[in-house]
């Protein structure tokens, strides 16, 4: 044998003996792992695990809880995108009812001005609720998003229907056994 194809042969059996050693590390590596982290890991599906959210999820409130919530965010943003100045007592009536706290308060300052606004420009607004979903939610308070697709009419619109889509975040209050609007923004 040649010095050459001798080395060739050397450098290949240096080769194999580098791949086997990275493979038996790698091999280690995964059994280490399988034996060591997989039992702490499945230790988290047990029924009493605790859990780590920051906030209540629906699975951690009663379902009957989750639903009222969503029910009372749909009522109140239809009652706050459905306004027509030919029955706009009836309307704001309908939000009044349905707010609580800071809203309640921002809602009725500005509802004279909203009325005269409304019949003035002689105003109507419909929508409904495209979608809806609860953010966080608690036994009394919950987070809420919700998107709407409507139209508004009135003097400067030349009574065409324009249209308008809004993303709104609410915040509810349970008071009485009933979930009110605390706060209300656009989002979007």
């Amino acid at each position: 044998m040649n010095p050459d194809s001798q080395n060739s042969v050397q450098t290949l059996r240096v080769n194999i003996a580098l791949y086997l050693a990275v493979l038996l590390v790698a091999f280690g590596a995964v059994l280490a792992g399988v034996f060591l982290v997989w039992p702490a890991v499945q230790g988290d599906d047990e029924p009493n695990a605790e859990h780590t959210a920051s906030q209540k999820t629906k699975e951690d409130v009663p379902d009957d809880v989750y639903h009222d919530v969503l029910a009372a965010a749909r009522s109140q943003v239809l009652a706050f995108v459905n306004l027509d100045y030919r029955n706009i007592e009836a309307s704001t009536e309908a939000v009044m009812a349905g707010s609580t706290g800071e809203f309640a308060k921002q809602y009725s300052a500005s509802e004279k001005g909203l009325r005269t606004l409304m019949k003035r420009n002689k105003s109507v607004m419909e929508g409904e609720v495209l979608s809806a979903g609860v953010v966080a939610v608690s036994e009394y308070t919950a987070r809420v998003l919700v998107a709407t697709n409507g139209s508004v009419r009135n003097k400067s619109t030349k009574g065409k229907a324009v249209e308008r889509n809004l993303r709104l975040q609410l915040d509810l209050t349970r008071s009485k056994d009933r979930w009110l609007v605390s706060d209300l923004q656009f989002v979007g």
